[in-house]
């Protein structure tokens, strides 16, 4: 989203919960917050071009209900092991007409050349309302699991000198 923003792109943001959307309005400029309720979809398939789903697996459905026929739909990675047994399918691409593609984001060229973006246009990562110890990284991904956090989950590190052999 953060990319799509620094390159001037009209960024429109799904959200299931009220708290969620209102912590992503402000959020670096958004364009437009939508429910995922069939009211926001509506509208969403009347205006996108295309769309990306970066998330859980159970949010690929809503990406494909809210992209304009004929579009295109990205899916950035899942963010979860889905439990949820109805993954969209080849129909729903066929039933709105889109074309679906699947990205691959960790090459070491993509790396090299995200690492360059986010120099070039100052991208700043939006950090969780909860940084959690080293001591707690279980807690940290049990949140990230059951999708409780917002924005990225972080774990502190304090570098020990001399920790594998490095000064």
């Amino acid at each position: 989203m953060q990319f799509a923003l620094a390159v001037g792109a009209t960024v429109m943001a799904t959200t299931s919960t009220e708290t969620k959307a209102e912590r992503q309005l402000p959020w670096r400029s958004l364009s437009h917050k939508l429910s995922r309720r069939p009211k926001g979809l509506t509208l969403a398939s009347q205006v996108s071009i295309s769309w990306w789903n970066v998330g859980a697996a159970s949010t690929q459905s809503y990406s494909l209900r809210a992209i304009r026929t004929g579009r295109l739909v990205a899916f950035a990675g899942i963010l979860d092991k889905s439990r949820d047994a109805s993954l969209p399918s080849v129909v729903h691409c066929t039933v709105r007409a889109c074309t679906a593609r699947g990205l691959l984001l960790k090459t070491l060229y993509r790396v090299q050349e995200k690492n360059q973006f986010i120099e070039e246009k100052e991208v700043q990562p939006i950090v969780g309302d909860r940084v959690f110890e080293f001591a707690g990284m279980k807690m940290a991904y049990e949140r990230l699991e059951q999708q409780r956090h917002f924005a990225k989950v972080c774990i502190r590190l304090q570098w020990i000198a001399g920790a594998f052999g490095v000064p």
